[in-house]
């Protein structure tokens, strides 16, 4: 049974990764090698990583600290 996921913090998911995305892209076609990358790259992977290992939406838990309202449908219950 799918687990349905608010659109209010997906929005707010899909405002913070496509500045990232084009950073990445940008940063991968020149050719840098910098901290920046590593940074970024990181920043993912801990997103990545805690919601697939432990099924907690880090998403959900930053809108709440943004926005002063509960973000609703998170899956997994992670609020």
């Amino acid at each position: 049974m799918p687990e349905y996921v608010g659109a209010q913090q997906k929005n707010l998911h899909g405002n913070w990764c496509d500045p990232i995305g084009y950073d990445v892209i940008f940063m991968v076609l020149v050719n840098s090698y910098s901290p920046d990358n590593g940074i970024i790259c990181l920043i993912c992977l801990i997103f990545l990583f805690f919601e697939s290992a432990f099924g907690i939406c880090l998403g959900c838990k930053f809108y709440s600290l943004f926005y002063k309202e509960k973000a609703q449908y998170c899956p997994g219950r992670s609020l």
